[in-house]
């Protein structure tokens, strides 16, 4: 059955290098497995976010570049990208061609679940090692996560400065960007080195702080070279709050792909369908290497048309501390737009040497497929589901041997107002087959989960 899914795997991944590639990304209007301003291998399409997201637009107001009565902008007019608001304006601004742009979002939720808390054990930090420090006490939604405790969270307090790129006058420009995170969902994207200095589990277990992105962009044409800290490629949903459908995660992003990396990074744009990757980095959510060998990180992003986009993404390198143990991780992410309706097919498959958690020596293998359908309802409603199966083959990503996860959800996204999105959501999790006898949700005691949550994202 392994080696049948692996060919299976291989056979689409090499179909995907061989038929093309896709165009950037263009802003924050795509799915995307990190933020926008970072191209990456996702997929671009005017469909749900596009339209969804977008802010109304006023058909009186004057396009960026153009006075009030239309015109090009001459010096001294008052538009949009001739006047960005005096000195201050012109250095820092929230909106516009600004030197700095100052962006973020306040992202808080609340979770509950079905479990028997009376059935817990005293001590659930000690049972099994999730990524992120265990929740203490009872109420734990562990695996699923971020939202892994039955209560309300601040998960992200989020902020953004940028310089973005702007090659299209001078063909070259120097641009780069500064992520700052605080929040419960910190604790999953803590960088060896970097943020694991911040705030230490003395001080708090919840809650953390991060700067997951802080890298300098170059750019000349078509050729983009990042260099610094910044989210992985890897795989379709994100750390970002505001770029995921749902609010809770994938167990395949969660436990089977880096968040971060720290190296170089550089996309090419071959064509108006071509995007090619490629890059050198200290491997999964290092600042500091703990080895000294470098992983290497690339893929390519392919339009088939205007509405159907492939991309495929690889990262493989020595992950453990003495260096020797080889760890590859491919992702396969396909994206059919049909009217108000968008079908995601994802496919994961990462193999590590020497890491079996049940057998001692053997080599490990995760894998897993994700889907998901979303529909445009109005400006208002989006509806979405979204089904998984992540197979952990050998214990290595969670620690409980041989065994099957599955989830089901249910989700919408509300949008009262421009900059305020609601994300309620219900989701069913279970385990089978492997060492299904082995439970793993309520710490230890029930082999599924059904949990209810909600969301809130206000962006400035």
């Amino acid at each position: 059955m392994r080696k049948t899914i692996n060919l299976m795997l291989t056979l689409a991944a090499t179909g995907v290098l061989c038929s093309g590639q896709a165009k950037a990304q263009g802003p924050a209007t795509s799915f995307l497995r990190q933020p926008a301003s970072f191209a990456q291998t996702g997929y671009d399409y005017d469909g749900y976010y596009g339209d969804y997201y977008a802010d109304d637009e006023d058909p009186d107001k004057p396009d960026a570049g153009q006075n009030a009565a239309g015109d090009s902008c001459a010096a001294g007019d008052s538009c949009d990208s001739c006047d960005p608001g005096g000195y201050f304006g012109g250095f820092f601004s929230t909106d516009g061609p600004g030197l700095i742009t100052v962006s973020g979002w306040v992202n808080g939720s609340a979770t509950t679940n079905d479990a028997n808390a009376g059935a817990f054990p005293n001590n659930p930090e000690n049972f099994l090692v999730p990524i992120g420090p265990k929740p203490r006490g009872r109420g734990s939604n562990f695996p699923v996560g971020f939202n892994d405790r039955e209560q309300g969270q601040l998960n992200q307090l989020y902020l953004v400065l940028e310089r973005e790129l702007d090659t299209s006058s001078r063909g070259w420009d120097v641009g780069g960007r500064v992520d700052l995170l605080y929040g419960s969902d910190a604790r999953f994207t803590q960088a060896l080195g970097l943020d694991d200095q911040i705030i230490s589990d003395k001080d708090s277990l919840e809650y953390k702080m991060a700067i997951p992105q802080l890298y300098a962009s170059f750019g000349l044409g078509d050729l983009t070279v990042n260099v610094g800290h910044f989210y992985t490629i890897i795989g379709y949903e994100v750390v970002t709050a505001p770029d995921n459908f749902f609010f809770s995660h994938a167990y395949t992003m969660q436990y089977g792909e880096p968040f971060t990396h720290t190296g170089f990074l550089a996309n090419y744009q071959v064509g108006d369908g071509i995007t090619l990757y490629s890059g050198l980095t200290r491997g999964w959510d290092n600042w500091e290497d703990n080895n000294g060998n470098l992983s290497y990180l690339g893929g390519v992003s392919v339009s088939l048309g205007e509405n159907t986009t492939v991309a495929f993404a690889i990262i493989s390198g020595n992950e453990d501390d003495a260096g020797a143990n080889n760890r590859t991780l491919y992702s396969i992410v396909a994206t059919h737009k049909m009217g108000p309706l968008t079908y995601i097919l994802q496919s994961d498959n990462g193999s590590e040497n020497d890491a079996s958690a049940v057998v001692a020596g053997q080599d490990a293998e995760w894998y897993g497929v994700n889907q998901y359908l979303l529909f445009d309802y109005n400006d208002l409603l989006a509806l979405g589901m979204r089904f998984e199966w992540f197979r952990d083959d050998d214990g290595a990503r969670l620690g409980v041997g041989d065994t099957n996860f599955f989830q089901y959800t249910l989700g919408a996204n509300v949008k009262p107002a421009d900059n305020v999105i609601i994300r309620p959501e219900v989701r069913w999790d279970w385990q089978g087959g492997g060492a299904a006898s082995t439970p793993i949700f309520a710490l230890g005691t029930e082999n599924s989960l059904f949990t209810a949550a909600f969301d809130f994202i206000v962006t400035y």
